[in-house]
């Protein structure tokens, strides 16, 4: 009994001394709290730095833009050169140009036609030191008659074309591939494909929150990682940048990573990419 009663007093002194000094308490509390909070922000803002620098060497050594496969030699069109226009364009068009004023980020570059002459832009990504960013090529009877660099009306003896991809896979057969653009894609295909995929595509910047707040409770409920909750973006990611194995950490490396680079590319040419790296898979 004198037991009970003691434990009883240590009681209401510790309750007296909590409520006397419960401003402190809950002072302590609160920076506790913001302290994990400012840690928690360190990391993801560190976390983020590093997947981000990773999506900037892939688009800086055009390892995105240029998938891996076989390509043909680099294509040279020479001064004098018997070839016609229309000979002309159909090279552009296996080197991954597109008839256009302007071309999406993952194509060669683009062009345009006049009577007697073709002018094609190259994107940064794949001018070299023999073919300019902008090149002007005439005709004359079925020959090559001028070749010009278009910024500095420099003339040219000839240009070299970027190289033709033969093949994506080198188990595969020879399939030859043209850039596509955002364009090209029927707009019921775009439709279908993000009704299916990823119906808020087009609305969120590389992570649908709802979707994978829906994927985490089926996931917990079930005791094991039953559904993604992936993105269009996050599926380019996994396929580009990492491995299919379902852990949370590889998820959340996709979901950095796929914030990141929705803040460098627009919305259409990596939807574009992804939907053909899935047709020719």
């Amino acid at each position: 009994m004198r037991k009970l009663i003691g434990i009883k007093t240590k009681l209401r002194v510790a309750l007296q001394v909590m409520v006397k000094h419960r401003g402190q308490i809950l002072g302590a509390i609160g920076i506790s709290i913001l302290l994990v909070m400012v840690i928690a922000v360190v990391e993801v803002m560190a976390s983020y730095s590093r997947y981000a620098a990773i999506i900037d060497a892939r688009l800086a050594d055009r390892s995105l833009l240029y998938p891996a496969g076989i390509y043909a030699a680099p294509c040279r069109v020479s001064l004098g050169e018997r070839i016609t226009r229309d000979d002309l364009v159909e090279r552009l068009l296996r080197a991954g140009y597109q008839e256009s004023e302007r071309s999406n980020e993952f194509a060669a570059g683009s062009f345009t036609l006049q009577p007697d002459s073709v002018e094609f832009r190259t994107n940064e990504f794949a001018v070299s030191p023999g073919l300019p960013a902008l090149a002007r090529v005439s005709f004359d009877r079925d020959r090559v008659s001028q070749i010009e660099d278009g910024h500095t009306d420099q003339q040219l003896n000839a240009v070299h074309l970027p190289p033709e991809m033969l093949t994506a896979d080198i188990t595969a057969k020879k399939q030859t591939r043209r850039a596509t653009s955002f364009d090209d894609l029927p707009p019921l295909f775009v439709k279908a494909l993000s009704a299916i995929e990823d119906r808020q595509f087009f609305a969120h910047r590389g992570v649908d929150v709802r979707g994978t707040l829906r994927a985490l409770f089926t996931n917990l409920v079930s005791g094991r990682i039953r559904q993604g909750g992936s993105t269009i973006t996050q599926q380019l990611i996994k396929s580009q940048f990492l491995t299919p194995e379902r852990t949370y950490e590889r998820k959340l490396a996709e979901a950095m990573m796929a914030i990141a680079i929705e803040r460098r590319l627009t919305k259409e040419p990596y939807s574009t990419a992804s939907v053909s790296k899935r047709l020719t898979a």
